[in-house]
């Protein structure tokens, strides 16, 4: 080769991953091997500390996605673990929320309710007293039909 064209071939346009690919690719799996080990040691001191009072710490959002970790009763694997602590916690959150949301259309319910009852019992006493007014006029009536006849039976036979 001559002069020039080693020149040229030095010279020659490679781009940064050519020349440096391997270097790249290294650095990029030693960093990712690096955050592994400190995402773990991370996960492990949040265990440890929520370890002592787990019972108040599960629904905290800083312990729900490491509860399978957390917990000394865990079932099954962490991952199902987490996701049950993830489904208790929502559940008594969302009961919580639910009660105060409807607690006005509870009491409005409430509130209709008792007007229905009183209603209820206005129907019922005013059947009472129909009741009571029909057994009443029931007797009155036997009691002119029994005095009319007395009083017939013996015109008739005057007659």
């Amino acid at each position: 080769m001559s002069f020039p064209s080693e020149i040229k071939n030095l010279y020659k346009k490679v781009g940064f991953l050519d020349k440096y690919g391997g270097s790249v690719i290294i650095t990029i799996f030693i960093i990712s091997i690096f955050l592994m080990i400190f995402t773990y040691y991370y996960v492990l001191s949040l265990v440890n500390q929520a370890k002592p009072n787990w019972l108040e710490q599960k629904c905290n959002p800083e312990y729900m996605a490491v509860a399978g970790f957390g917990s000394p009763d865990a079932e099954g694997t962490n991952f199902d673990y987490s996701g049950k602590n993830f489904y208790e916690c929502v559940q008594s959150i969302l009961k919580e929320t639910t009660t105060t949301a409807t607690a006005p259309i509870r009491y409005a319910t409430k509130g209709v309710m008792k007007v229905q009852q009183s209603n209820l019992n206005a129907i019922r006493g005013v059947r009472h007293q129909v009741n009571y007014v029909r057994n009443n006029m029931t007797k009155t009536v036997k009691n002119i039909m029994t005095r009319l006849v007395g009083f017939l039976i013996p015109t008739q036979n005057i007659i």
